[in-house]
């Protein structure tokens, strides 16, 4: 049982460190694009999504930041993509799901703690806030 609560308690924590991350990535990627160029692979993210293109076939740049301009924000609401232009295959994912997707999960494990009361074997009588031995309702040690 102790195992089973540290090990929720660590994956609560991760999902939160997700959250910070993934919200902060897209609200930053509100302000400016920012995106990675390499020889095989490359990332851009910007207007609240994040492009991954394979076989870029360009010179490696590394990471650069350009601001994003008010005209040419467009919304990154919808659902993922995946195109093909001839060798290249470009995979577009909204930033809300990266941020979503931990945000939920983290939601749902800090509600488990909060529902999982322990109660008496026998009588079933909620411990809120008491000790466990004896039950003050049946008298029955657990």
């Amino acid at each position: 049982m102790k195992r089973r609560l540290r090990k929720r308690r660590v994956l609560k924590w991760i999902g939160v460190g997700l959250c910070v991350v993934s919200g902060s990535i897209w609200i930053a990627c509100s302000i400016f694009n920012f995106g990675y160029a390499g020889s095989q692979i490359g990332a851009l993210f910007s207007n609240g999504s994040m492009q991954i293109v394979w076989e870029t076939n360009e010179e490696p740049d590394g990471w650069e930041t350009w601001p994003s301009w008010p005209g040419s924000r467009r919304s990154a609401i919808g659902w993922p993509s995946v195109e093909s232009y001839g060798e290249s295959l470009l995979v577009e994912v909204p930033l809300w799901l990266l941020f979503g997707f931990p945000a939920i999960l983290t939601i749902l494990l800090f509600r488990m703690d909060r529902v999982a009361d322990i109660k008496c074997l026998k009588c079933a009588f909620v411990f809120a806030g008491l000790e466990r031995c004896p039950c003050p309702k049946c008298g029955e040690f657990t």
